[in-house]
């Protein structure tokens, strides 16, 4: 159950991500950040193993690792999800949907109800003459992403085996481990132990996987109401004009700035709020788009 839920992740991760292809492409690499080093040491910590936990025998380690061995050999985790990217994110980068009318409102400047309500065709057309390169350069950014992305997934095998490994030697005795390795070692166990790891990525699994996909986000969406009421229990993020003078100042340092410069920002960011707001009032005036 642990692959097939590893795996429908990296999937669902690739849908994701070809999506988000034509934004990921307009990117300057002076401004994409690099991923924060915190974020991987607390998932770390979450699933770290339990530092009380009775030490592995060495010898029972090896055992499991002789039967990860047959499970993830090397190279299979490359061939999956190379072939699961290919398949996933190329026909997508093909269909990639035409600019909303988020996107347009953004680029054109034009903030009212009418392109708020455009239909598809017109945003299609719209997207023809704004970014008439969108479908190929959602295309390169696949092209360039599957090879680095099934490079990326190649360098998981080793610590996976790894993991893997501990687990099975503390899930499995060595009698069972002894078990198991014996039955690898015939014909079918050998057989089902190279194709076990790759056979969730089988389209058979993942044609299974998607169609069951609709039911799932409906029932995320149906929890929409329930999450927002119980979000609106907690106070929101507090913003500039909120702050008292003690705390604009503390704020400053921090940031390594002038409590001046910062109170400047804080003005320009009131006035920007004035003029979203007076825009939303445009947008939501009926007769405002006539």
């Amino acid at each position: 159950m642990h692959k097939f839920k590893s795996l429908t992740g990296a999937a669902l991760c690739a849908l994701s991500m070809a999506y988000m292809a034509p934004a990921m492409a307009n990117m300057s690499p002076v401004t994409a950040e690099a991923p924060d080093k915190n974020l991987f040491d607390m998932f770390s910590n979450i699933f770290g193993g339990d530092e009380n936990a009775k030490p592995i025998d060495p010898a029972q380690l090896n055992l499991a690792e002789q039967a990860v061995g047959k499970i993830l050999p090397d190279g299979v985790l490359t061939k999956i999800m190379g072939d699961m990217f290919d398949k996933i994110l190329g026909p997508i980068a093909n269909m990639l949907p035409e600019m909303s009318s988020g996107e347009i409102m953004t680029r054109t400047g034009i903030y009212d109800g009418a392109v708020e309500n455009l239909d598809a065709e017109k945003r299609s057309q719209i997207t023809e003459i704004l970014d008439p390169a969108r479908k190929q350069r959602g295309q390169k950014m696949v092209e360039t992403m599957v090879p680095l992305m099934t490079e990326a997934m190649g360098a998981l095998e080793g610590p996976m085996r790894t993991g893997l490994s501990r687990a099975y030697a503390r899930k499995f005795s060595a009698e069972q481990l002894g078990e198991i390795n014996a039955f690898f070692a015939t014909p079918t166990g050998s057989f089902y132990a190279s194709e076990s790891y790759a056979l969730q990525a089988d389209p058979e699994v993942m044609n299974a996987t998607f169609k069951a996909m609709p039911m799932l986000l409906q029932k995320v969406m149906a929890s929409g109401p329930d999450i927002e009421a119980e979000l609106k229990k907690i106070a929101e993020e507090r913003k500039l004009t909120d702050l008292s003078r003690k705390e604009m100042k503390q704020l400053a340092g921090l940031l390594d700035v002038s409590l001046e410069k910062l109170k400047e920002a804080r003005k320009f960011m009131s006035e920007l709020e004035v003029d979203e707001e007076a825009a939303k009032a445009v947008s939501d005036d009926p007769a405002a788009s006539e």
